[in-house]
């Protein structure tokens, strides 16, 4: 809900000058979002529920195979990561 709370908050700013406008417009037409992206973002966001965000991220993610990459100096990152 929060995520939700902010993507609306914020969608009267991010559209609030004329080349906002564009560069969103620009933008969901070069993702393929259709004419009507602009229209419908808040009654699309606020149609979003719980289930479907974790449905989605379950289908877009795969934890099982999930790498994380840690970039440093070696030798301290290996120490802090060993006392843990």
């Amino acid at each position: 809900e929060i995520s939700k709370e902010y993507l609306m908050g914020g969608f009267p700013l991010g559209v609030s000058t004329l080349g906002a406008v564009a560069v969103r417009w620009l933008n969901g037409r070069t993702l393929g979002l259709g004419d009507e992206y602009l229209n419908g973002f808040l009654p699309n966001v606020a149609r979003v529920g719980r289930e479907s965000v974790v449905q989605a991220f379950d289908e877009a993610f795969s934890l099982d195979r999930m790498v994380v990459v840690i970039a440093g100096d070696a030798k301290r990152i290996e120490a802090s990561l060993r006392e843990k």
